[in-house]
């Protein structure tokens, strides 16, 4: 049997860092749940990886992933998905910051589609929103 290669260098990668109130852990870990759910059918169309889980910070929750872009942006545009992550937005007690990586492999233009500052793209939180650097 032949394992494919563990290295991801032909795609795109990001990390996104959740700081949640301690108050409000459990549901964050509801809607969460809920918004991976909802999401299963395009993480197996166009997830490579997804790492889920806690940061040194008990209250810092990352996402580290790597996406087809257009099935990502196909994501974006559900509704249920929009009102849930503008629920998670809720709960943190910070912006949400999200950092893009291009694989050695790809061109730059994944850091031209997500300047640093406020994201264009991910428009889901009136109380806080979501911090590209």
């Amino acid at each position: 049997m032949t394992q494919k290669s563990p290295f991801t260098r032909d795609r795109n990668a990001f990390l996104v860092r959740w700081k949640v109130d301690p108050a409000r852990r459990q549901e964050f870990l509801n809607l969460f749940e809920n918004v991976c759910e909802e999401a299963k059918p395009f993480y197996y169309r166009g997830c490579v990886f997804a790492f889920q889980g806690w940061a040194r910070d008990p209250n810092e929750f990352v996402v580290f992933a790597s996406w087809d872009e257009d099935v990502a942006m196909e994501l974006r545009q559900v509704p249920e998905f929009q009102e849930n992550n503008r629920k998670l937005l809720e709960c943190c007690t910070e912006p949400v910051l999200m950092e893009q990586f291009a694989g050695m492999n790809t061109d730059r233009s994944i850091f031209d589609a997500f300047p640093v500052g406020s994201s264009s793209v991910h428009k889901f939180g009136e109380k806080n929103a979501f911090v590209l650097r």
